[in-house]
């Protein structure tokens, strides 16, 4: 088995384990944001929540099912093909990870203008983001989302007022999320082919968990 023949194989077995835990984590989300859903449609019924967060939380796992459900199919097709295609569409789902994690709470916490001046902000950058990542080649693809997610810890002290309406647990949870998808972007660039994108799952995998909690704490 010469040089090229190992790496395919570790990389098919990288691949395979990736989109396993892909699937696993699609199949573990489902019935999470089923129940979010419900929960949050029963809040609406008593009026403690406003329709709008309950869109909010709809789209918010639209976006997270579109990232796992795309990761899984794409790791699968690449298994024993390194076909780079799949796995760009996959990776450009990431630009509207940021819009999805925050509209839930620009809908609970915000009113007004604010409120849908960041839901236009957030929705650019990842439309924009999604295209540019899938037509640009070069140094964009590899430090784009990890300068975008990283603007979340810069905006971090401007957004301490969201603590008190969303609660300090909800907001730690959030956090904690944003960091473990933060981590999986950048491994998802540690010229390690062979580990990248199994360890982008693992930490994407993770900060859906985190997410979910967050939630779960504030519905």
């Amino acid at each position: 088995m010469n040089t090229s023949t190992i790496k395919n194989h570790t990389l098919s077995k990288s691949f395979l384990t990736a989109g396993i835990l892909a699937t696993t984590a699609s199949a573990c989300y489902i019935p999470a944001f089923i129940l979010l859903i419900i929960r949050a449609s029963k809040l609406v019924i008593e009026k403690t929540i406003s329709t709008s967060l309950l869109i909010g939380i709809s789209l918010s796992g639209a976006f997270i099912l579109y990232r796992l459900i795309l990761a899984a199919i794409a790791f699968f097709i690449n298994t024993w093909r390194f076909n780079k295609t799949m796995l760009l569409i996959a990776d450009a789902g990431a630009f509207l990870f940021p819009f999805g994690v925050f509209l839930p709470y620009l809908f609970f916490s915000m009113d007004g203008y604010i409120r849908w001046l960041l839901f236009a902000l957030l929705l650019a950058y990842g439309i924009i983001g999604f295209i540019l990542y899938l037509t640009l080649v070069g140094f964009f693809r590899e430090y784009a989302l990890s300068a975008g997610y990283s603007v979340f810890f810069l905006i971090t002290p401007f957004l301490i007022n969201l603590i008190a309406p969303i609660s300090a647990p909800s907001w730690i949870w959030l956090f904690a999320g944003c960091i473990a998808y933060l981590f999986g972007i950048t491994y998802s660039y540690n010229k390690q082919p062979d580990a990248q994108y199994l360890l982008q799952i693992i930490f994407t995998f993770a900060g859906v968990i985190f997410q979910t909690v967050a939630l779960f704490i504030i519905l």
